[in-house]
């Protein structure tokens, strides 16, 4: 029986991206899942409405809240059914479900947990549903996935998954219950083919910078001096040695192999600890840690952090009372949150910093500047984590704003005497607190008395006449959001406040411009729901253009403790794809193309994109990137036309891998320094030894007069004089030819082992489509990072191979099997290195050995080792300390880049 008539139809023509998905509807659903990745502003709710509509099947439709529920609704009547209400077979109520039924995900989650779960499964299987449509899928990990999996269990429905930020970030567990849910990934639309068609608005993402306040800074060094002084404590604290003295590991490492291998780092950690505090190292350490290039390091205050750690898990009641004692010390020092060891108290560190109220100062900085920029037409959003409303000002007496929020910004924008005397209106829109400027008083009475024929009480502000608070009751505080975003993209409002929990998922407001995130949030499925506010067309702007602003709190001067925030950033933009800062170089405007627009971008993810140096040596450094950013960010035409000509390089966004280089200068840079170096080493030694040697022989020859008869020993003194001349440059010669020789291009080896790899998983069945499909592509920047990127095949078989990639190249953790081999470098020097053979690839033997086959044919000579015996744990140890060795200074990430 037909669900829907042949005039349920969709009004508008299709999109080129949702006309191709829904030509392929059939092959996707075979295996019953349709699962669909496409950004916020690209179609997602018509797509599966149209899906739902030619399944024709009764269908429960799943939203992650009311006001998603209701536009799903609304987006049907209007657009499909073409009512201005809803008939009577729509149903909201999950337990009298109809032909369509639309809910929240906590609306089912709530009837399952209280005990009619068969109730609610007879209603739907009643009311004949065969077809799931779940919004916002991503949201589906927990609670909520397991009430939906006993209803899918239950009924075998077909399901319409539909995201725009998959859960790339979280764990395997929760990615497979993910995938068990919605299937496969079967079509990933990208951003850049969106932007080409025109159906989202180009956009660029921008990092302004703030250092801590004053009061903020006195704590942080405060903190600093703390964490000193309990090292030092405890570097002294003789209760402390005897118990590491009296671990098998330290005093009979040659019995404690297996512990050693299997806790590596702690053992380490233990011997920096050891030796810092004045104890001679056992003779073994030297024999366990003989790898090549590996030197202990430094004691650090991780190292300190590892060793409490172990010293805290220790069971023996003996030392319980030491144990307690280290406790109340870390505690004291504010160095033990939530029952563990936070040594370089990066919770607390972390917690300031990205709630810093220098921020306010930097939003204050962004919005004056984006307002001299697009004036009457600016239309900004400021997302923040809470609302605090204490921070509103109290008459005449100016409130101290030391916190991130929403009223901590209304209150910074608002005592900026710049920005409204010119004009500027701001207002705030939280589930708590709306405030307008009175001036909008009478258009927005007008709005509500012809929908409701009600008007709003409104009480004018005690600490400022021109804005006044609204007090909502009823059904206003639902409508509130539509009224007050109707005031945005009409240009009543220039500037709106509001909480990321209200307005960064869902909210459709296609006028935004310019976005703040003055949000914490570092996880990329949120952060990504808060940028898609921003790049929405607008049909009464054009051209439009959106600025995306992160802010990041940072301590000039430091590089390993005072970046977190940036740090947090660096996780946020992984999955964030976007157009280029060019090839300008770090931190400094890309030069002009013949334009005038500056040089060509290209359209890829990750942190790396927006040129941004890693540390600031002081204030100076750390302004003067801001005015670089500023000016950036004010020329919206030169990043519209880097999305045109950087779309127009490729047909579909590629994933990948980047191995970033590990020095702090770019590597051609570093190659000619490495290479002019040594050979101003070696000919300064020829000239120092020549000069030597020429002025010695005739004192030589003259002290042996007689001794010398003929040319033959004058050959035989020169001889000698060169060996010792040779002996000497050759030390210091080595050390900066293995320097040069070290940093080499590996582009090469990396496609080969991706090859390798990718033979290897399609050999054992794990990439499915026929060879010539696939194809890899290596580049490598000025800085000296190599990319290897993959095209063809399914998303999930991408996916796959990236992931499995990662786990080849990253640093050796703990696989079953590894493959060492040996490299041969400018036919002088060797060098061994390791590599884990991935998961998919390690749980069988033939498997791992089809790897290694083809590593042997595409790579070179390799050995295949099993490091569950004795034997393969020893390499796997040496692989290990190999890491310690030559780590990276930044991480291997994944990545993906627009492509052809």
């Amino acid at each position: 029986m037909e669900c829907f008539s042949a005039a349920v139809k969709f009004k508008y023509p299709w999109r080129n991206y949702q006309q191709r998905l829904l030509d392929e509807l059939q092959s996707h659903m075979e295996d019953d899942h349709l699962h669909v990745v496409a950004p916020p502003g690209s179609g997602k709710t018509v797509l599966g409405l149209e899906v739902m509509r030619r399944l024709n099947q009764p269908a429960l439709i799943c939203a992650p809240s009311r006001a998603l529920r209701d536009q799903w609704v609304d987006r049907f009547c209007s657009l499909f059914l073409h009512a201005d209400s809803p008939p009577d077979w729509i149903s909201d109520d999950i337990r009298t479900p109809g032909r369509v039924t639309v809910v929240t995900y906590q609306a089912l989650h709530s009837a399952m947990a209280s005990g009619d779960e068969q109730v609610i499964i007879g209603a739907l299987n009643a009311a004949g549903v065969k077809v799931f449509v779940l919004d916002e899928a991503h949201h589906l990990k927990n609670a909520w996935w397991q009430a939906l999996m006993q209803v899918k269990s239950a009924l075998k429905p077909r399901v319409v998954g539909l995201t725009a930020t998959p859960p790339y970030d979280v764990s395997s567990t929760e990615w497979q219950r993910y995938v068990q849910l919605n299937g496969d990934i079967d079509s990933e639309i990208a951003v850049p083919e969106l932007v080409r068609a025109g159906d989202l608005a180009p956009h660029q993402d921008y990092i302004y910078l703030s250092e801590p306040t004053e009061r903020e800074a006195e704590l942080l060094n405060k903190a600093d001096e703390q964490r000193r002084k309990l090292a030092d404590k405890l570097l002294v604290d003789q209760e402390i040695m005897r118990w590491i003295g009296a671990q098998p590991c330290m005093a009979e490492p040659a019995q404690s192999l297996d512990w050693i291998y299997e806790n590596l780092s702690t053992y380490i950690a233990a011997q920096c600890f050891w030796r810092a505090a004045g104890h001679e190292l056992h003779p073994m350490v030297a024999d366990i840690l003989a790898v090549e290039n590996f030197t202990l390091p430094v004691f650090a205050p991780a190292h300190l952090a590892q060793v409490l750690k172990w010293l805290l898990a220790e069971k023996s009641a003996v030392w319980a009372e030491l144990q307690e004692r280290i406790i109340h010390q870390l505690q004291r020092a504010g160095l033990f949150h939530r029952g563990r060891v936070d040594i370089e108290d990066s919770e607390r560190r972390q917690k300031l910093l990205l709630n810093s109220a220098g921020k306010l100062r930097a939003i204050v900085d962004i919005a004056r500047a984006e307002w001299a920029d697009l004036q009457q037409g600016l239309r900004q959003v400021i997302l923040a984590d809470h609302i605090r409303l204490e921070y509103m000002g109290k008459g005449d007496h100016a409130v101290q704003l030391n916190k991130l929020g929403v009223i901590p910004v209304f209150e910074a924008l608002r005592t900026q005497p710049g920005l409204q005397a010119l004009g500027c209106r701001l207002a705030v829109l939280t589930g708590q607190e709306v405030i307008i400027p009175n001036a909008l008083g009478e258009s927005l009475q007008a709005m509500v008395q012809a929908e409701t024929g009600t008007r709003l009480v409104m009480e004018v502000l005690a600490c400022d006449d021109r804005y006044s608070r609204l007090l909502l009751r009823g059904q206003d505080q639902k409508r509130i959001v539509t009224w007050l975003t109707r005031l945005l993209c009409a240009g009543d409002i220039h500037i709106l406040v509001g909480t990321a929990a209200l307005l960064g998922e869902g909210w459709d407001a296609p006028a935004i411009n310019s976005l703040i995130i003055a949000s914490a949030v570092g996880s990329y499925v949120q952060s990504n729901q808060m940028r898609g506010r921003a790049i929405r067309v607008d049909p009464m702007q054009p051209d439009k253009v959106a600025n995306i602003w992160h802010l990041a709190c940072v301590r000039t001067g430091k590089r390993e403790q005072g970046n977190e925030d940036l740090l947090m950033l660096e996780r946020r933009f992984l999955s964030f794809v976007g157009v280029s800062h060019g090839d300008g170089g770090v931190g400094i405007l890309a030069p002009a193309d013949d334009n005038g627009r500056g040089s060509q971008a290209s359209i890829c993810s990750g942190f790396q994109r927006l040129n941004m140096p890693g540390a600031y040596a002081n204030l100076d450094a750390l302004q003067a990137q801001n005015r670089h950013t500023l000016a950036r960010a004010q020329d919206r035409a030169r990043v519209a036309l880097k999305w045109q000509r950087a779309s127009e390089q490729g047909a579909e966004l590629r994933k990948g891998i980047r191995v970033p280089f590990g020095g702090q200068k770019p590597l051609q840079d570093l190659k000619f320094l490495t290479l002019s170096r040594t050979l101003q080493y070696l000919l300064a030694l020829v000239l120092f030894f020549s000069s030597l040697y020429f002025s010695l022989v005739p004192y030589v020859i003259a002290r042996m007069g007689h001794r010398i008869q003929d040319f033959q020993t004058l050959i035989k003194v020169t001889a000698v004089g060169l060996g010792i001349a040779l002996f000497f440059s050759a030390i210091g010669f080595g050390r900066y030819a293995w320097l040069w020789l070290r940093y080499r291009d590996i582009g090469k080896d990396l496609h080969k082992v991706g090859t390798a790899l990718l033979c290897a998983m399609h050999e054992r069945g794990l990439m499915h489509a026929p060879m010539g499909r696939y194809s890899l592509s290596q580049s490598t920047d000025k800085n000296g990072t190599v990319t290897l990127m993959i095209a063809g095949g399914s998303v999930s078989e991408r996916r796959m191979f990236t992931e499995s990639l990662m786990q080849v190249v990253a640093p050796v953790a703990n696989p079953r099997y590894l493959i060492t081999r040996t490299s041969v470098l400018g036919q002088i020097l060797t060098q061994r290195d390791y590599h884990a053979v991935p998961d998919l690839l390690g749980a069988r033997k033939q498997d791992a050995e089809s790897l290694y086959r083809y590593w042997q044919e595409k790579v070179g000579k390799c050995d295949l080792v099993y490091t569950r015996n004795l034997e393969g744990r020893k390499v796997l140890h040496k692989a290990r300390l190999n890491n310690l060795a030559v780590e990276l200074d930044a991480a291997i990430e994944k990545m993906e880049r627009w492509g052809f």
